[in-house]
């Protein structure tokens, strides 16, 4: 199993409950996470930095 650890740069709203309720995130901007190889979508900005956008549900850890 090969693992990534990425930089948090933004985060959603978070999800919401089957009742409708909104459940906000954990995780903030400057938190490290680890998760498996082939999650998310990966991709290059305009100025050529790399960016993963991954679902919370797939974050192994949150590293300090």
């Amino acid at each position: 199993v090969i693992l990534y650890i990425w930089k948090v740069k933004a985060v959603g709203p978070g999800t919401y409950c089957e009742d409708g309720t909104q459940k906000p995130l954990d995780i903030i901007p400057g938190n490290s996470v680890m998760y498996s190889r082939y999650i998310g979508h990966e991709f290059k900005s305009k100025d050529g930095k790399e960016f993963v956008v991954i679902k919370a549900m797939d974050i192994l850890a949150v590293l300090p």
